[in-house]
């Protein structure tokens, strides 16, 4: 079977979390992620494309493929979605806007309400927590049982052994009937007398006596409020409050928030010094990135045993994932073409040029592009195949190297990635930076000191240093020579963002993509 035949089997799956198909068995366990893993509350940080919705969607839904890396002694773990996944049984963006919180304090109280009744009721509608509180000796066990099914039957989520209602639904009509209520209080003074703290105090008692440990995940807040920054920062601001408040509380309920880097620095937190020894920040190494673009393209059996054929080595999903680096730039470069530079004696091997363009200004790598370049490039491959073949007369390509994909079709590829990473980051996340981000397009050049910034940002909002700032938190911006940003007196443009930005070389006036 030639190359051609193997590049109608090649893909690296979607770029989408939710939707993916390749995530749960081609997972690259890293070391930060497994810190994720510990039994403690986190706030897990990272940018735009960095994997914290695929690490979410493991988490919520594929638990049971990470007891390898979990090494805990728990009888049971409860994964809980409190938001962020596509289904009707969360709360959507719509009912939170239309519960309406104004406050930082209005927005702990929701998150609380939220995260307490949807816990709450996960344990006690467990049919495998039922018969452990039934088979244990503990009275204390039993009381502190009965009075959560108590309390949820009160307020109409629990009758009669069954879980009667949605917990979005019934937020929303404790708090539309008792909005008057919604105060700085912690506790809820309506007709059912609930008190959130409390009920997940008992919640964390029986499992704790029942050795399990329940996760409250929260993700994709970041989406919360894009027309209204101040607004979603107030609605992020009270959620990591919490994160602060219930790493003091609560031993068996962890609560694991998923934010974007950005948004997290930016925040004003009293007491943020307190979360440093439960942050953890995703960042991905040259190598981790080159074993999950193979991982995901040996997923399929056709590319696998091409690949297993000329190396000769078993090249399954599981010996990827714990192969040797010299391995993986083996079959790296089966797929993508050893020499960027083609068949000229300066050899730039493939893997070091992709990973010198597609870091950003803060020096971070996103899996999400790579998984996106290498989908354009079998495309942009092809694409190519099937010129070529129009003009043999054979009809058969003129390309017989062992490589998969071209020189060319990498190349072309990088361009679509540097115009999507434009678009469905800098301009899609910083909507109020729009104005800033344009002032760099047509640019002919890529070096800009502090002073050509400033005067391009002069009339704009941010403007000066303050702007200099924000666009390098962006990843837009990388300083040369000093790394402190706010001392920096010179900057460059990464590469990711040039041919998206229209940014050109003086030289040959088209688009840099070497």
């Amino acid at each position: 079977m030639d190359t051609h035949q193997i590049l109608s089997n090649l893909s690296f799956g979607k770029v989408d979390a939710e939707s993916d198909d390749k995530l749960s068995n081609c997972f690259i366990g890293t070391d930060l992620f497994k810190q994720t893993l510990q039994p403690r509350h986190t706030l897990l940080l990272g940018g735009k494309g960095s994997g914290k919705s695929a690490f979410f969607r493991l988490l919520s839904q594929d638990i049971y493929r990470l007891t390898p890396l979990l090494h805990n002694s728990f009888t049971e773990i409860y994964s809980i979605p409190a938001y962020g996944l596509h289904s009707d049984e969360y709360i959507s963006y719509s009912e939170i806007q239309e519960i309406n919180p104004q406050t930082i304090d209005d927005f702990k109280y929701f998150w609380q309400l939220y995260f307490g009744l949807k816990t709450a009721a996960n344990i006690a509608t467990c049919p495998r927590m039922r018969s452990r509180v039934n088979s244990s000796k503990s009275d204390s066990l039993k009381s502190n049982y009965n009075t959560i099914i108590s309390l949820l039957s009160e307020i109409g989520l629990y009758r009669h052994d069954d879980y009667i209602g949605r917990v979005n639904r019934k937020i929303k009509e404790l708090l539309f009937l008792h909005q008057s209520n919604l105060s700085t209080t912690k506790t809820y003074k309506g007709k059912t007398a609930l008190n959130i703290i409390s009920l997940l105090d008992l919640v964390d008692k029986v499992l704790k006596e029942t050795n399990c440990l329940a996760w409250i995940l929260a993700d994709q807040i970041d989406l919360l409020y894009l027309d209204n920054l101040e607004r979603r920062e107030k609605a992020i601001t009270a959620l990591i409050q919490l994160l602060i408040e219930y790493s003091n509380r609560f031993s068996n309920i962890n609560l694991k928030v998923f934010l974007r880097t950005d948004i997290y620095k930016e925040l004003q937190i009293v007491n943020k010094s307190h979360l440093v020894s439960l942050t953890v920040e995703l960042k991905w190494a040259d190598n981790l990135i080159i074993k999950l673009l193979v991982a995901r393209a040996v997923h399929d059996r056709v590319v696998r045993a091409y690949c297993e054929k000329i190396l000769n080595e078993n090249l399954d999903v599981a010996k990827v994932i714990s192969a040797s680096d010299e391995l993986m730039k083996k079959v790296f470069h089966l797929i993508f073409n050893l020499n960027i530079n083609g068949q000229t004696s300066n050899t730039i091997p493939s893997h070091k040029w992709i990973m010198k363009r597609m870091i950003d200004g803060l020096g971070m790598l996103y899996p999400r592009e790579f998984i996106h370049l290498g989908n354009q490039a079998v495309i942009k491959q092809r694409e190519i195949n099937k010129s070529l073949s129009s003009h043999t007369d054979d009809g058969v390509s003129e390309q017989n190297s062992q490589n998969m994909l071209s020189v060319e079709a990498i190349k072309e590829a990088f361009l679509e990635v540097s115009k999507y990473r434009c678009d469905t980051f800098l301009y899609s996340e910083f909507p109020h930076l729009k104005n800033h981000f344009d002032q760099f397009k047509g640019l002919t050049k890529t070096f800009i000191s502090r002073e050509e910034l400033y005067a391009m940002f002069n009339g704009l909002t941010p403007s000066g240093a303050n702007a200099v700032r924000a666009i390098y938190e962006t990843g837009l911006l990388q300083p040369i020579g000093n790394k402190n940003v706010d001392a920096c007196l010179k900057f460059t443009i990464p590469p990711l963002y040039k041919s998206g930005l229209g940014i050109v070389s003086r030289k040959k006036k088209t688009v840099s993509i070497s």
